[in-house]
């Protein structure tokens, strides 16, 4: 009976050899599909450099990423934008407590990392365990801040801050309102120097065209290359002595701008003068009112709120 059996099967036609090899052989195949199949990695936390990380595997380039989450400067925001600017094939990024439920953008990472969470990726779940080493990290930071803030609450800091602006911005009112008839006078000034220096400008374009003019009057028509070509030279030697002795009286190089710039400061000072304008009192009111403005700006920034400085206690210029 087995030589029969053993010679039927060796008999067979090739199609019907073909179709018991594919069946005998089948479930190995599907085994070995599913053993090569790639499992879903769960997210991770850990400590990297002292600061907690997650570590996440992202669905868009197939690998893991670690993204920093400083307990006191970043919030869950911070963490969602950092995702999606990483892997932009994501759309829909949610952080959610074990429950189900979402966890508010606002939340810092200081209170997200106390518990365990999942990171919810276009529908693809990742859990994520803290664990004691992180927690232990992130509580004493989670302690300093509640601390902090009993003390901001105890100490009335808030209702100082709120006087302080206020006092603030009184005693800028009243140096604007000091500050307006002296920023009206100084603007007339202003304008009286700088149409006098136009006209120096404009009268040194003149003359240079004038003195072009005469140099070739004289030479094309009442005198030759010859007789003129000295003066020619002694004209340009002597602009040379003239432009030395501004390096000499000023210590500046001869450019332009800068002759521009001081020809229009000695006119505005000259008309200062003449006026009796107190420029002593003008720039004292005008470097406190400037003090005043950047401490009410440092004082929106309350990370920036400690290092304001009085205004009483600083130097005018």
């Amino acid at each position: 009976m087995e030589s029969f059996v053993g010679r039927s099967v060796a008999g067979m036609p090739r199609l019907f050899r073909s179709i018991a090899s594919q069946k005998s052989c089948r479930p190995s195949r599907l085994f070995s599909v599913s053993a090569c199949r790639p499992a879903v990695c769960a997210a991770t936390v850990s400590l990297r450099a002292g600061v907690p990380s997650v570590t996440i595997n992202l669905p868009g380039s197939n690998e893991r990423c670690v993204f920093s989450c400083p307990p006191v400067t970043h919030k869950v925001s911070d963490l969602v934008r950092d995702i999606k600017a990483q892997d932009s094939s994501i759309d829909n990024v949610s952080i959610r407590n074990k429950e189900g439920e979402l966890i508010a953008d606002c939340t810092s990472t200081g209170v997200l990392l106390r518990e365990d969470f999942v990171v919810h990726l276009d529908g693809a779940s990742f859990p994520v365990s803290i664990p004691e080493d992180v927690r232990n990290c992130v509580k004493p930071l989670d302690d300093v801040r509640a601390l902090v803030s009993q003390l901001y609450s105890s100490l009335n800091i808030a209702e100082q801050d709120q006087a302080f602006r206020e006092s603030l911005q009184t005693r800028l009112s009243d140096l604007e309102a000091e500050l307006k008839p002296l920023d009206q006078a100084y603007d007339v000034m202003t304008k009286k120097a700088r149409s006098r220096n136009n006209v120096l400008v404009w009268g040194g374009l003149g003359f240079m065209g004038a003195q072009f003019g005469l140099l070739a009057r004289l030479t094309w028509w009442e005198y030759s290359w010859d007789i003129m070509e000295p003066v020619t030279y002694f004209v340009t030697y002597g602009t040379a002595i003239a432009c030395y002795a501004y390096f000499v009286l000023t210590r500046e190089d001869y450019t332009f701008p800068a002759a521009r710039d001081r020809n229009y400061l000695l006119n505005l000072h000259k008309s200062l003068s003449k006026a009796n304008f107190p420029v002593d009192k003008y720039n004292e009111l005008v470097s406190e009112s400037a003090k005043i403005r950047s401490a009410l700006r440092r004082m929106e920034d309350p990370v920036k709120a400690t290092e304001r400085e009085r205004p009483n206690q600083e130097t005018s210029v």
